[in-house]
């Protein structure tokens, strides 16, 4: 199980690796955006509102 478990992340992070690296040299960017939720998380969304 833990030898499967291993070879199922690896094949994971090659693809993910193989993704990364064609949208890399096509020139994109990776870019990670925030996320906006309705939740307000530790009273922050007192001071910001979303419309």
């Amino acid at each position: 199980r833990t030898r499967r478990f291993s070879s199922v992340l690896r094949i994971r992070n090659y693809a993910s690796m193989a993704v990364h690296k064609f949208f890399q040299d096509e020139g994109f960017y990776l870019i990670h955006t925030p996320v906006i939720t309705q939740n307000d998380c530790e009273g922050a969304g007192e001071v910001f509102s979303v419309e």
